[in-house]
């Protein structure tokens, strides 16, 4: 008896062992399908989440599309005093400094982008920002075609869409550099390795083409920039560079009536370092005079683990018609940031230009507090000059110079909360010699997001 009842149960789990079996077996037919459809899927391309945002890659890595994009929405609050009879304005207000959407990518040796901006002001007849296809087959050499960022000094020459920016803008002599906008329709031919990068150009006007009233006919030039960087490693930077174009004016019409003359047009003008409020405090007017104009600009930075170094001064000479004098503009800045946390900033040596930045660790619920970085700028722009002789071409542009002491908050490589106090201080006599000058304490907050 005691024998059969064991084998009774020997049965009952031998039952259950093949029950068990084919479940085994079942489940097995289904995850080897589900691989199979994975791998598949794998041979035909894949999505990469190298950002807050996908890359979509074929098989081999030989095409892909990124979306990409920034946000910035920004306030300012304005106390001016000091203020002449003909001064501007400055108020308190909020806008997005930049709503950017696009796509960028590559197909084999190929590279693209599209972006457009929705937060573009100002009368632009758009709000394309970058529209270029390049090509790497030669590589170092690369070729760039479009609108796209003739590199024109260093903070220029950032990316918009990166934190590489230490303030909310760039300093005072990119008024010189980007006189005719960020970006320009053109041709470019750039190279790059461990400790150099060089760039030289053909550029007409800029897509949006604000910088000409009523537009008729497109300025363009020659442009190119050069770097070198003998030391160049993760937490100690060495960089000099030197960048400058020569070009002919753009032309318009003062209204939109063919009827108007069509002159040259060419205008330099600067806000106090932040956007919130559109008013110029220096103001050259618009120059419709003008037959050919040049800039120069030489650049350089350091980094030492946390703390960091940089400065640009920038000159501008404009060569007017009908024997009118020569025009000369220029300005400069330095600054200093210290990161808090510890960490360096990020130095790309194939373009001469710093680059997004990481925390060591992020913010988040589990006690991260992101990366802290403190820093402080002086910068002046001087747009006046031969002042004394209006009747001969000369100009009043006036003088500012910004004090500056700005906090950035990391939460994360994409994410920042930036915070910036400005002392500005303009002096400007018109040609009628009314006082435009003003001072200005003005603060400045920003939050910065990238995809």
């Amino acid at each position: 008896a005691s024998v059969a009842a064991m084998q009774a149960r020997l049965d009952a789990q031998d039952a259950q062992i093949k029950a068990r079996n084919t479940k085994v077996d079942q489940l097995t037919q289904v995850l080897a399908t589900r691989v199979s459809g994975v791998e598949a899927a794998t041979d035909n391309g894949k999505v990469v989440m190298t950002a807050p945002s996908p890359r979509l890659e074929s098989a081999g890595s030989n095409y892909s599309l990124a979306i990409v994009g920034v946000l910035q929405p920004e306030v300012g609050f304005y106390h001016q005093y000091d203020a002449g009879r003909g001064a501007p304005r400055l108020y308190n207000g909020t806008i997005i400094r930049r709503a950017q959407l696009g796509v960028q990518g590559s197909f084999g040796d190929f590279g693209y982008a599209l972006v457009v901006d929705a937060a573009a002001t100002g009368g632009m007849a758009s709000a394309v920002r970058d529209a270029w296809i390049s090509y790497g087959g030669l590589r170092p050499l690369s070729l760039t075609i479009g609108n796209q960022k003739p590199q024109n000094g260093m903070e220029p020459s950032f990316s918009d869409r990166s934190n590489a920016s230490t303030f909310l803008e760039a300093g005072l002599p990119a008024a010189l550099a980007t006189v005719n906008g960020t970006r320009a329709i053109g041709a470019r031919l750039s190279a790059g390795g461990a400790h150099y990068s060089a760039s030289f150009g053909i550029f007409g006007d800029d897509i949006n083409n604000a910088s000409i009233a009523n537009p008729v006919g497109d300025g363009w030039g020659f442009s190119g920039r050069l770097t070198v960087a003998p030391v160049a490693t993760v937490t100690r930077v060495l960089h000099f560079g030197v960048s400058g174009y020569e070009r002919d004016p753009g032309l318009g019409r003062a209204t939109t009536a063919v009827t108007d003359p069509v002159t040259s047009q060419l205008r330099y003008r600067a806000q106090p370092e932040i956007t919130v409020d559109a008013a110029r405090l220096v103001d050259t007017g618009l120059l419709t005079k003008v037959d050919h104009y040049s800039y120069v600009g030489a650049e350089a930075a350091a980094v030492f683990g946390p703390l960091s170094l940089q400065g640009e001064y920038a000159k501008s000479w404009v060569d007017q018609t009908s024997g009118r004098t020569q025009l000369q503009f220029d300005g400069a800045y330095v600054y200093a940031s210290w990161m808090l946390t510890g960490e360096s900033r990020v130095y790309d040596p194939r373009t001469g230009v710093f680059v997004r930045f990481k925390p060591k660790r992020d913010f988040d619920r589990n006690g991260g507090w992101g990366a802290w970085e403190l820093a402080a700028r002086w910068s002046t722009l001087d747009l006046d000059s031969h002042e004394t002789q209006l009747a001969l071409g000369g100009v009043r542009g006036g003088e500012l110079t910004d004090y500056t002491i700005g906090l950035n908050w990391y939460l994360g490589a994409w994410l920042r909360v930036m915070a910036n106090y400005i002392h500005a201080d303009s002096t400007k006599i018109s040609a009628t010699g009314v006082n435009q000058g003003t001072k200005a304490d003005i603060l400045g907050l920003r939050l910065h997001g990238e995809w």
